[in-house]
């Protein structure tokens, strides 16, 4: 099934803000389309229309949950042109009304700064059991995701089974939020020989003769860069090696450099696991 993502933010942009803004929903554009989610966005300007213009030129379409009635009174309320979004809703709600149904509508919602109305939709979206994506790239947009931050740990830790996940940027929090509602496809559970099923079924694993840099010889070969065309198996190896950190309760992760490794891009090629980033 098809998940759904709440994009929430300041309602003004302009100068820096616009082009960090633009850079961050690119990349939340991307996790989307790599998870083959459904954008939605409250409408009536700033993050939500750049959203809107974003997410069209990388192909995916974004629903807009509207405060007003029709397209004539979103007009008059907002400023925005309604057709900029692949699929309008008129709540005819007002703010508080629309903020409600577009958390209600997610599955995950990711925040971008914001002031007292992204704040309004964070504690609903709490309140409602989401999982809730922030991350410090945002803060820059707005108080809100802060003030959020701070809350959290002073309200009970779980409502509804809501979860906060809290990244270096907002992208990688979305992602982790997102690999945390994917559905399991069904492998045996985490053990070496099952991880070893799943390089052998992508022919990631050679067997011969094979002199290495360190100047050893080995007789079999696995070749891991193999498995990035392929993302479903290394999301099943990502959520295996995830379960092991969970189990094992562990706090810090420590991992050797790649030199693919960018603070937009999560970390990738490498493997993805929410552990780190899970509160």
């Amino acid at each position: 099934m098809t998940s759904q993502i709440a994009v929430l933010g300041v309602s003004s942009l302009q100068g820096e803000s616009e082009l960090l803004a633009r850079s961050v929903l690119e990349d939340v554009v991307r996790i989307a389309k790599q998870h083959r989610s459904t954008l939605l966005a409250g409408t009536g300007g700033g993050v939500s229309t750049l959203l809107a213009k974003v997410a069209a030129q990388g192909g995916i379409p974004v629903v807009g949950i509207s405060p007003a009635t029709d397209a004539k009174s979103h007009i008059e309320l907002t400023g925005e042109d309604p057709s900029i979004y692949a699929t309008m809703i008129y709540t005819g709600m007002g703010y508080k009304g629309r903020n409600v149904t577009l958390v209600r509508s997610a599955d995950v919602v990711v925040a971008l700064g914001g002031q007292t109305g992204t704040l309004n939709e964070l504690t609903i979206a709490w309140d409602e059991g989401k999982r809730i994506a922030i991350g410090q790239d945002g803060d820059a947009l707005g108080c809100a995701p802060a003030i959020f931050r701070g809350l959290v740990p002073r309200v009970s830790k779980k409502a509804h089974n809501a979860e906060l996940f809290d990244a270096p940027n907002v992208a990688c929090a979305l992602d982790a939020a997102l690999i945390s509602i994917e559905p399991s496809s069904g492998f045996a559970p985490a053990t070496d020989s099952s991880i070893e099923d799943l390089f052998r079924q992508a022919g990631a694993i050679s067997e011969g003769h094979f002199a290495i840099k360190s100047g050893h010889h080995t007789i079999e070969f696995w070749e891991k860069a193999r498995l990035l065309a392929m993302p479903d198996l290394v999301a099943d190896i990502a959520r295996r090696m995830a379960s092991i950190v969970k189990e094992a309760e562990a706090e810090v992760l420590i991992a050797p450099p790649d030199w693919r490794s960018h603070p937009r891009s999560c970390g990738r090629p490498t493997l993805r696991t929410p552990g780190p980033v899970l509160r």
